[in-house]
């Protein structure tokens, strides 16, 4: 657009330097077709006579177009050069003012959610402790790359709580899709149970036909998966047959899970719905309970942890964690959907 505007400053420059040399050879005409309507001893038409006489060559006529057209470009350029760097300065500031509107957002962002996880932990005697993170999946050839980064947290008094900064998960991508399909599919609509199936039946084939002495971090991974596909599914269908594989095989498998550490916030986002899982570590966290949620903020995905103490919680505990979870997304979405509202 600016390019356009440009040409046609241009043409309007030239348009008016031709206008003036035309008017030099036009004039004498006008002079004739006046003398012949007038009277040739006016005074006007004297000093016309005296301007009319001073004769103008071709050579002249180049001369004066060159000049026009030289003077033409230089105005051409400067005001190009202007206008450009007008453009470029409001850029600036838009591009500052939009930085610092992003700013603005985000501490205000992280003042309300520090209100709503120290409001939600006051709340509930059995929560300890509340903290948020942000992922996004990255994809690198056959591997599925899984960035968590830290948002806030909230714990309550005497109590210890370590947070993670930022970690990378990786996940081979064929497994990832396969998974990740078949626990959507089955959440949506429980009927359809045949990919949640054939994963659960794939992953304990593969397990059991692996040396023992073979078996690694990354098949750890893959028994955390088969363990939570078979925990879902039980959860809607209480009466399937248990999973069944070598017990040697499984107690090695559990060991390098435990190794692993922090893979619970993973698999929370693996299953993409509620998941809870216990502190198998010793000393003060030992025994904790804790319950995963992804949510969407801002249109950026966020996963809910949400650390509690198992001894306070009612019998029916699962109950109560969905209930917990449902209670701090309400006070989530409450607060930002009221916050886009008032911006727009």
């Amino acid at each position: 657009m600016t390019r356009w505007y440009r040409l046609l400053d241009f043409f309007k420059l030239l348009a008016i330097s031709a206008g003036v040399t035309l008017a030099v050879y036009v004039f004498p005409l006008l002079l004739d077709l006046w003398v012949e309507n007038d009277s040739k001893d006016s005074a006007l038409y004297i000093f016309l006579q005296k301007i009319l006489n001073a004769e103008i060559h071709f050579i002249y006529f180049l001369l004066m177009m060159g000049v026009l057209g030289f003077l033409t470009a230089i105005i051409y350029r400067q005001h190009g050069e202007a206008k450009d760097k007008y453009e470029q300065s409001e850029k600036d500031k838009a591009r500052t003012l939009l930085g610092l509107y992003d700013e603005l957002q985000y501490f205000d962002m992280q003042k309300n959610l520090a209100l709503i996880m120290e409001r939600f932990c006051k709340k509930h005697d059995s929560v300890l402790a509340v903290q948020v993170y942000k992922y996004e999946e990255l994809s690198q050839k056959n591997t599925l790359v899984c960035k968590v980064n830290y948002v806030d947290g909230y714990v309550k008094e005497r109590q210890d709580l370590n947070g993670i900064m930022q970690r990378y998960y990786y996940l081979n991508k064929d497994i990832y899709k396969t998974y990740t399909r078949a626990i959507e599919d089955f959440v949506k609509d429980p009927n359809k149970a045949g990919p949640i199936i054939t994963f659960i039946l794939s992953q304990v084939d593969y397990l059991n036909n692996k040396p023992i002495r073979a078996l690694n971090e990354q098949d750890a991974f893959y028994y955390a998966m088969l363990v939570d596909a078979y925990s879902l599914l039980k959860r809607y269908y209480p009466g399937v047959l248990d999973i069944i594989i070598d017990n040697r095989k499984m107690d090695k498998l559990e060991a390098l899970l435990k190794e692993q550490k922090r893979v619970g916030i993973f698999r929370g986002i693996l299953l993409n719905s509620f998941y809870t899982f216990y502190y198998d570590g010793k000393g003060t966290k030992e025994g904790r309970q804790y319950i995963t949620n992804p949510v969407v903020l801002r249109n950026v995905k966020h996963i809910i942890l949400i650390t509690l103490d198992p001894f306070l919680l009612n019998e029916d505990s699962e109950a109560q964690m969905e209930s917990f979870v449902e209670t701090f997304e309400n006070m989530l979405h409450e607060t930002f959907e009221k916050e886009y509202n008032n911006l727009r």
